[in-house]
Order: C-alpha cells, then sequence, then structure tokens
C-alpha cells in the first residue's frame, strides 16, 4: 500500500498552493491523519492476512510519519512480530 497523505493531490483543499500547507495547524493536523491512517491500515491488512508481515517506511518526513505509525500500532496492540519499521 502506498498512502497519500492529507494536503497532497487529490487529497488538498482548493486554496492550497502545490503541496505547501497553509498554516502550522495544518501540518499538525496532516501528521495525526497520517499516523491515524496508516495505523488503521496496518490492522486491517494484518487482521485480514494472517501471514502477512508488514513493513512501514518512507523518506525524511515520511520516514517520521512511518515511525510513529509504528509506534501506535504497536501501542494498540498489533503483533510486533509481524511489524517493521524500516
Amino acid at each position: 500500500l502506498i498512502v497519500t497523505a492529507p494536503y497532497y493531490g487529490d487529497r488538498k483543499p482548493k486554496n492550497q498552493t502545490l503541496f505547501f500547507v497553509n498554516t502550522v495547524e495544518d501540518t499538525f493536523l496532516q501528521a495525526w491523519a497520517i499516523i491515524q491512517e496508516t495505523t488503521a491500515l496496518t490492522s486491517y491488512v494484518l487482521q485480514k492476512s494472517p501471514n502477512a508481515l508488514v513493513c512501514l517506511t518512507g523518506f525524511s518526513f515520511g520516514a517520521a510519519m512511518a515511525g510513529n505509525a509504528a509506534n501506535v500500532a504497536l501501542q494498540s496492540g498489533v503483533d510486533g512480530q509481524r511489524l517493521a519499521c524500516a
């Protein structure tokens, strides 16, 4: 799965220029949404595919969000033997 972050592509507000978020608050909302959505997707995949292994990864900001999502997933009870973060 490749997660498209809020405020990018089809998910950006009409008043936003390119990929630049308009406010600091939008940056925090974007980060929170990425972490929550990725955590939910990770849990879903692991529940629906009992033999699946999941690796969360990213580059720069995406890597920080992947690490945070992995942490939240582990805190919410995801099997740590089936989840990796690179």
